[in-house]
C-alpha cells in the first residue's frame, strides 16, 4: 500500500511539473514572435535591395566579343599567307586579353559592391540587436527581432559567402559577440 502511495505522489508531482512547465507558454506570444520574424526579415533584404539594387553600374557579363571572328572561316577557298594569319592570331590574341582584363575589373568591382550589401545587412543586424537590449520591447518582439537579426545574419552570410572581407568578418564577429551577451544574458534582456 505504501509503494501505491508513493507512486501516485510521484505522479502528482510530475504533472504539477509539467503544468508549471506549460504554464507561462502562451500560443499567441508564440505567433506575434514568428510573425515578427517573418516580417523582419525580409524587411531587411529589401532594405538593402532597395538602397542597394543589383549591381548594374558595368554591364559586362552578356557583352563577350566574339574573339574568333577576326578569322574568315566563310572564305575556305582563301589561303592566308604568314602575315595575314600572324595579323589575325594577333588581333584574336589581344581580343581575348582585353575581354579578361575588362572580366576581372568587373569581377573586381562586383566584390566590393557585394561588400557593401553584406555590410548593410550586418550593420542593420547589429544595430537591431542594440536596439533589443536598449528599448523595452514585449518579450515576442525581443524574441522575433533577436531570431530574426540571426536569421538575416546567416541569410546574408551565405549569399555573399565568397566575399572575403576583412571589415564583414569583424562585423559579423561583433554580431556573434552580441549574439552570445544576449544569450548569456537572456533572463535580463527577455524576461
Amino acid at each position: 500500500m505504501a509503494k501505491k502511495q508513493t507512486t501516485k505522489q510521484i505522479t502528482e508531482k510530475s504533472l504539477e511539473q509539467k503544468q508549471s512547465r506549460w504554464s507561462g507558454f502562451s500560443w499567441s506570444k508564440l505567433v506575434y514572435t514568428v510573425i515578427v520574424i517573418f516580417l523582419y526579415v525580409p524587411l531587411v533584404f529589401v532594405g538593402v535591395q532597395t538602397f542597394l539594387p543589383n549591381y548594374a553600374d558595368y554591364n559586362y557579363p552578356g557583352q563577350y566579343k566574339d574573339c574568333y571572328a577576326y578569322i574568315q572561316y566563310s572564305q575556305t577557298d582563301k589561303c592566308y599567307n604568314a602575315q595575314e594569319q600572324t595579323a589575325m592570331v594577333e588581333k584574336r590574341d589581344q581580343c581575348v586579353a582585353d575581354q579578361q582584363t575588362e572580366q576581372k575589373a568587373y569581377d573586381d568591382a562586383k566584390r566590393q559592391y557585394d561588400i557593401w550589401k553584406y555590410v548593410s545587412t550586418l550593420a542593420v543586424a547589429v544595430l537591431t540587436l542594440v536596439l533589443v537590449m536598449l528599448i523595452a520591447f514585449d518579450t515576442p518582439i525581443k524574441i522575433g527581432f533577436f531570431v530574426g537579426s540571426a536569421a538575416a545574419v546567416f541569410i546574408s552570410t551565405m549569399q555573399y559567402f565568397d566575399t572575403r572581407s576583412i571589415p564583414a568578418f569583424i562585423v559579423l564577429v561583433v554580431v556573434f559577440a552580441l549574439v552570445v551577451f544576449v544569450i548569456q544574458k537572456r533572463e535580463k534582456f527577455f524576461g
